[in-house]
Protein backbone atom coordinates (compact mmCIF):
# COMPACT_ATOMS: atom_id res chain seq x y z
CA UNK A 1 0.00 0.00 0.00
CA UNK A 2 1.55 3.32 -1.04
CA UNK A 3 1.01 6.59 0.82
CA UNK A 4 -1.75 7.77 -1.52
CA UNK A 5 -3.69 4.53 -1.07
CA UNK A 6 -3.18 4.73 2.68
CA UNK A 7 -4.62 8.28 2.81
CA UNK A 8 -7.69 7.15 0.84
CA UNK A 9 -8.09 4.16 3.16
CA UNK A 10 -7.88 6.28 6.29
CA UNK A 11 -10.32 8.83 4.86
CA UNK A 12 -12.87 6.05 4.19
CA UNK A 13 -12.55 4.82 7.76
CA UNK A 14 -13.03 8.27 9.25
CA UNK A 15 -16.04 8.96 7.02
CA UNK A 16 -17.49 5.58 8.01
CA UNK A 17 -17.16 6.54 11.66
CA UNK A 18 -19.18 9.74 11.15
CA UNK A 19 -21.70 7.94 8.94
CA UNK A 20 -22.31 5.16 11.47
CA UNK A 21 -23.00 7.64 14.27
CA UNK A 22 -25.65 9.33 12.13
CA UNK A 23 -27.19 6.04 11.00
CA UNK A 24 -27.44 4.65 14.54
CA UNK A 25 -30.34 7.02 15.23
CA UNK A 26 -32.59 5.14 12.76
CA UNK A 27 -31.59 1.54 13.51
CA UNK A 28 -34.55 -0.36 14.95
CA UNK A 29 -33.80 -2.51 18.00
CA UNK A 30 -36.10 -5.46 18.64
CA UNK A 31 -35.60 -6.56 22.23
CA UNK A 32 -38.38 -9.14 21.83
CA UNK A 33 -36.28 -11.15 19.39
CA UNK A 34 -34.31 -13.62 21.49
CA UNK A 35 -31.11 -13.78 19.46
CA UNK A 36 -27.77 -13.69 21.23
CA UNK A 37 -24.98 -13.75 18.64
CA UNK A 38 -21.40 -13.39 19.79
CA UNK A 39 -19.38 -10.55 18.29
CA UNK A 40 -15.62 -10.56 18.78
CA UNK A 41 -14.39 -6.99 18.53
CA UNK A 42 -10.95 -5.43 18.79
CA UNK A 43 -8.09 -3.90 16.86
CA UNK A 44 -7.10 -7.02 14.94
CA UNK A 45 -3.88 -9.00 15.50
CA UNK A 46 -5.21 -9.64 19.00
CA UNK A 47 -5.80 -13.39 19.00
CA UNK A 48 -9.29 -13.30 17.47
CA UNK A 49 -8.55 -16.07 14.96
CA UNK A 50 -6.99 -18.27 17.63
CA UNK A 51 -9.94 -17.67 19.94
CA UNK A 52 -12.49 -18.36 17.19
CA UNK A 53 -10.81 -21.58 16.08
CA UNK A 54 -10.99 -22.85 19.67
CA UNK A 55 -14.59 -21.71 20.20
CA UNK A 56 -15.56 -23.52 17.00
CA UNK A 57 -14.63 -26.74 18.80
CA UNK A 58 -17.64 -26.15 21.05
CA UNK A 59 -20.69 -28.02 19.66
CA UNK A 60 -22.99 -25.01 20.19
CA UNK A 61 -20.85 -22.20 18.74
CA UNK A 62 -19.98 -21.40 15.16
CA UNK A 63 -17.87 -18.49 13.90
CA UNK A 64 -17.26 -18.29 10.13
CA UNK A 65 -14.40 -16.64 8.24
CA UNK A 66 -14.22 -12.86 8.28
CA UNK A 67 -16.84 -11.05 6.23
CA UNK A 68 -18.10 -7.44 6.23
CA UNK A 69 -21.69 -8.42 5.43
CA UNK A 70 -23.10 -7.37 8.85
CA UNK A 71 -22.32 -3.63 8.74
CA UNK A 72 -22.97 -3.56 4.98
CA UNK A 73 -26.44 -5.11 5.35
CA UNK A 74 -27.47 -2.90 8.28
CA UNK A 75 -26.35 0.29 6.52
CA UNK A 76 -27.92 -0.65 3.20
CA UNK A 77 -31.22 -1.63 4.82
CA UNK A 78 -31.71 1.69 6.58
CA UNK A 79 -30.22 4.07 4.04
CA UNK A 80 -32.73 2.85 1.44
CA UNK A 81 -36.08 3.00 3.28
CA UNK A 82 -38.07 3.37 0.06
CA UNK A 83 -36.66 0.26 -1.60
CA UNK A 84 -38.76 -2.87 -1.45
CA UNK A 85 -37.86 -5.76 0.80
CA UNK A 86 -37.12 -7.91 -2.26
CA UNK A 87 -34.80 -5.26 -3.70
CA UNK A 88 -32.85 -4.91 -0.46
CA UNK A 89 -32.53 -8.67 -0.17
CA UNK A 90 -31.24 -8.86 -3.74
CA UNK A 91 -28.49 -6.35 -2.95
CA UNK A 92 -27.43 -8.03 0.30
CA UNK A 93 -27.22 -11.48 -1.27
CA UNK A 94 -25.39 -9.99 -4.23
CA UNK A 95 -22.80 -8.67 -1.79
CA UNK A 96 -22.40 -12.17 -0.38
CA UNK A 97 -21.34 -13.39 -3.83
CA UNK A 98 -18.25 -11.19 -3.80
CA UNK A 99 -14.97 -13.09 -3.45
CA UNK A 100 -14.58 -14.30 0.12
CA UNK A 101 -13.91 -17.52 2.01
CA UNK A 102 -17.65 -18.18 2.27
CA UNK A 103 -18.61 -21.01 -0.07
CA UNK A 104 -22.33 -21.46 0.50
CA UNK A 105 -25.12 -21.12 -2.07
CA UNK A 106 -27.73 -18.86 -0.45
CA UNK A 107 -30.20 -18.83 -3.38
CA UNK A 108 -32.87 -20.92 -1.64
CA UNK A 109 -32.58 -18.80 1.50
CA UNK A 110 -32.95 -15.59 -0.48
CA UNK A 111 -36.09 -16.88 -2.23
CA UNK A 112 -37.61 -17.97 1.08
CA UNK A 113 -36.94 -14.60 2.74
CA UNK A 114 -38.37 -12.75 -0.28
CA UNK A 115 -41.61 -14.73 0.12
CA UNK A 116 -42.00 -13.72 3.78
CA UNK A 117 -43.54 -10.49 5.05
CA UNK A 118 -42.09 -7.90 7.44
CA UNK A 119 -38.57 -9.28 7.40
CA UNK A 120 -36.00 -7.19 9.28
CA UNK A 121 -32.31 -6.96 8.50
CA UNK A 122 -31.61 -8.75 11.80
CA UNK A 123 -33.77 -11.65 10.48
CA UNK A 124 -31.74 -11.67 7.26
CA UNK A 125 -28.37 -11.76 9.01
CA UNK A 126 -29.55 -14.36 11.52
CA UNK A 127 -30.72 -16.62 8.70
CA UNK A 128 -27.50 -16.11 6.70
CA UNK A 129 -25.21 -16.98 9.60
CA UNK A 130 -27.43 -19.86 10.72
CA UNK A 131 -27.42 -21.29 7.19
CA UNK A 132 -23.64 -21.04 7.03
CA UNK A 133 -23.33 -22.75 10.43
CA UNK A 134 -25.69 -25.56 9.41
CA UNK A 135 -23.64 -26.12 6.26
CA UNK A 136 -20.42 -26.60 8.22
CA UNK A 137 -21.44 -28.02 11.59
CA UNK A 138 -23.22 -31.28 12.34
CA UNK A 139 -24.55 -30.26 15.77
CA UNK A 140 -27.28 -27.64 16.19
CA UNK A 141 -25.68 -24.25 16.67
CA UNK A 142 -26.93 -22.33 19.68
CA UNK A 143 -24.75 -19.25 19.13
CA UNK A 144 -23.46 -17.91 15.82
CA UNK A 145 -20.70 -15.37 15.91
CA UNK A 146 -18.52 -13.02 13.94
CA UNK A 147 -14.88 -12.10 14.42
CA UNK A 148 -14.23 -9.57 11.64
CA UNK A 149 -11.93 -6.90 13.18
CA UNK A 150 -13.02 -4.14 10.79
CA UNK A 151 -16.62 -4.57 12.01
CA UNK A 152 -15.49 -3.02 15.30
CA UNK A 153 -15.72 0.43 13.73
CA UNK A 154 -19.50 -0.17 13.39
CA UNK A 155 -19.87 -1.68 16.87
CA UNK A 156 -22.56 0.75 18.02
CA UNK A 157 -24.95 0.08 15.11
CA UNK A 158 -24.32 -3.67 15.28
CA UNK A 159 -25.04 -3.64 19.01
CA UNK A 160 -28.17 -1.55 18.49
CA UNK A 161 -29.43 -3.92 15.78
CA UNK A 162 -28.72 -6.95 17.99
CA UNK A 163 -29.48 -5.63 21.50
CA UNK A 164 -29.23 -9.07 23.12
CA UNK A 165 -25.87 -9.88 21.55
CA UNK A 166 -22.81 -10.75 23.61
CA UNK A 167 -19.56 -8.97 22.84
CA UNK A 168 -16.11 -10.32 23.55
CA UNK A 169 -13.56 -7.53 23.31
CA UNK A 170 -10.02 -8.80 22.85
CA UNK A 171 -7.35 -6.37 24.00
CA UNK A 172 -3.63 -6.72 23.35
CA UNK A 173 -0.65 -4.50 24.10
CA UNK A 174 -0.64 -2.00 21.20
CA UNK A 175 3.09 -2.51 20.73
CA UNK A 176 2.45 -6.22 20.09
CA UNK A 177 -0.47 -5.44 17.78
CA UNK A 178 1.54 -2.95 15.74
CA UNK A 179 4.61 -5.19 15.68
CA UNK A 180 2.45 -7.95 14.19
CA UNK A 181 0.84 -5.58 11.68
CA UNK A 182 4.21 -4.27 10.53
CA UNK A 183 5.42 -7.85 10.21
CA UNK A 184 2.60 -8.52 7.76
CA UNK A 185 2.79 -5.17 5.95
CA UNK A 186 6.37 -4.47 4.94
CA UNK A 187 5.54 -1.12 3.28
CA UNK A 188 6.55 0.84 6.37
CA UNK A 189 5.95 4.54 6.91
CA UNK A 190 5.58 6.39 10.23
CA UNK A 191 2.08 7.49 9.13
CA UNK A 192 1.14 3.83 9.02
CA UNK A 193 2.20 3.43 12.64
CA UNK A 194 0.06 6.44 13.56
CA UNK A 195 -2.84 4.88 11.67
CA UNK A 196 -2.44 1.60 13.57
CA UNK A 197 -2.33 3.62 16.81
CA UNK A 198 -5.63 5.23 15.80
CA UNK A 199 -7.17 1.82 15.00
CA UNK A 200 -6.16 0.44 18.42
CA UNK A 201 -7.43 3.52 20.28
CA UNK A 202 -10.65 3.68 18.27
CA UNK A 203 -11.40 0.02 19.04
CA UNK A 204 -10.78 0.68 22.75
CA UNK A 205 -13.17 3.64 22.61
CA UNK A 206 -15.85 1.32 21.21
CA UNK A 207 -15.33 -1.08 24.12
CA UNK A 208 -15.52 1.66 26.73
CA UNK A 209 -18.69 3.15 25.19
CA UNK A 210 -20.52 -0.21 25.24
CA UNK A 211 -19.17 -0.95 28.71
CA UNK A 212 -20.69 2.31 29.90
CA UNK A 213 -24.10 1.71 28.27
CA UNK A 214 -24.54 -2.06 28.72
CA UNK A 215 -21.81 -3.59 30.92
CA UNK A 216 -23.52 -6.97 31.25
CA UNK A 217 -23.35 -7.56 27.48
CA UNK A 218 -19.60 -7.15 27.05
CA UNK A 219 -16.55 -8.92 28.41
CA UNK A 220 -12.94 -7.79 28.16
CA UNK A 221 -10.24 -10.40 27.67
CA UNK A 222 -6.61 -9.41 27.47
CA UNK A 223 -4.57 -11.46 25.02
CA UNK A 224 -1.79 -11.76 27.60
CA UNK A 225 -4.18 -13.32 30.14
CA UNK A 226 -5.58 -15.67 27.52
CA UNK A 227 -2.22 -17.12 26.41
CA UNK A 228 -1.06 -17.17 30.04
CA UNK A 229 -3.92 -19.37 31.25
CA UNK A 230 -6.18 -20.35 28.31
CA UNK A 231 -8.13 -23.02 30.20
CA UNK A 232 -9.17 -20.60 32.96
CA UNK A 233 -10.13 -17.84 30.54
CA UNK A 234 -12.09 -20.16 28.24
CA UNK A 235 -14.02 -21.63 31.16
CA UNK A 236 -14.93 -18.12 32.31
CA UNK A 237 -15.96 -17.18 28.78
CA UNK A 238 -18.17 -20.22 28.14
CA UNK A 239 -19.84 -19.77 31.54
CA UNK A 240 -20.57 -16.15 30.63
CA UNK A 241 -22.13 -17.36 27.38
CA UNK A 242 -24.31 -19.80 29.32
CA UNK A 243 -22.58 -22.87 27.89
CA UNK A 244 -20.81 -25.84 29.43
CA UNK A 245 -17.02 -25.82 29.38
CA UNK A 246 -15.07 -28.85 28.21
CA UNK A 247 -11.25 -28.80 28.09
CA UNK A 248 -11.47 -30.74 24.83
CA UNK A 249 -12.36 -27.53 22.98
CA UNK A 250 -8.75 -26.44 23.48
CA UNK A 251 -7.56 -29.14 21.10
CA UNK A 252 -7.29 -26.94 18.03
CA UNK A 253 -7.77 -28.85 14.78
CA UNK A 254 -6.75 -28.31 11.17
CA UNK A 255 -10.43 -28.54 10.24
CA UNK A 256 -11.41 -25.66 12.51
CA UNK A 257 -8.57 -23.52 11.20
CA UNK A 258 -9.55 -24.20 7.59
CA UNK A 259 -13.17 -23.24 8.40
CA UNK A 260 -11.85 -19.80 9.33
CA UNK A 261 -9.84 -19.51 6.15
CA UNK A 262 -6.55 -19.86 7.99
CA UNK A 263 -3.66 -20.37 5.61
CA UNK A 264 0.03 -21.12 5.88
CA UNK A 265 0.67 -17.37 5.84
CA UNK A 266 3.32 -16.05 8.22
CA UNK A 267 0.77 -14.24 10.40
CA UNK A 268 -1.09 -17.53 11.07
CA UNK A 269 1.87 -19.75 11.92
CA UNK A 270 1.33 -19.61 15.69
CA UNK A 271 -2.14 -21.13 15.29
CA UNK A 272 -0.49 -24.47 14.55
CA UNK A 273 1.54 -24.39 17.76
CA UNK A 274 0.48 -25.00 21.34
CA UNK A 275 -0.58 -21.81 23.10
CA UNK A 276 2.51 -20.36 24.76
CA UNK A 277 2.68 -17.37 27.16
CA UNK A 278 5.82 -16.26 25.30
CA UNK A 279 3.58 -15.22 22.39
CA UNK A 280 2.74 -12.09 24.40
CA UNK A 281 6.34 -10.84 24.50
CA UNK A 282 7.50 -11.44 20.93
CA UNK A 283 7.16 -7.75 20.13
CA UNK A 284 10.01 -6.95 22.52
CA UNK A 285 12.44 -8.68 20.15
CA UNK A 286 10.82 -7.68 16.88
CA UNK A 287 9.67 -4.07 17.28
CA UNK A 288 12.05 -1.19 16.64
CA UNK A 289 12.73 0.64 19.94
CA UNK A 290 11.97 4.05 18.44
CA UNK A 291 8.57 2.81 17.23
CA UNK A 292 7.85 1.27 20.65
CA UNK A 293 8.66 4.62 22.31
CA UNK A 294 6.47 6.46 19.79
CA UNK A 295 3.52 4.15 20.57
CA UNK A 296 3.98 4.59 24.31
CA UNK A 297 4.13 8.38 23.94
CA UNK A 298 0.89 8.44 21.90
CA UNK A 299 -1.03 5.93 24.04
CA UNK A 300 0.47 6.38 27.50
CA UNK A 301 -2.84 7.18 29.22
CA UNK A 302 -4.78 4.30 27.62
CA UNK A 303 -1.93 1.82 28.08
CA UNK A 304 -1.60 2.81 31.73
CA UNK A 305 -5.31 2.28 32.27
CA UNK A 306 -5.03 -1.36 31.16
CA UNK A 307 -1.66 -2.22 32.68
CA UNK A 308 0.51 -1.84 29.60
CA UNK A 309 2.59 1.09 30.84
Amino acid sequence: MNLQEYIRYKRRELLSEVYDKTLSSVVVSRMDVGRTPLFIFGSGRNGSTLMSSILNNHPQIFIPPENNIIPFAIKYWYIHPLKSQASKLDRIFQELKKPSMWNVDFQDLKLRLQSEKNVGVDDVLHEIYSAYANEHKTSQTFIWGDKTPSNTISAHIIKKQFPRSKILFLLRDPRAVISSLLDVDYDFHIDRVDHFIWVWKNALNKYEAIMKDDPDSIQLLKYEDFVGNPSLELESLTNWLGLQFDKAIMNNTEENMSLLGVTIAKNHQNLRRNIDPSFADKWKKNLDKDIASHILKKLKVEMGRYGYA
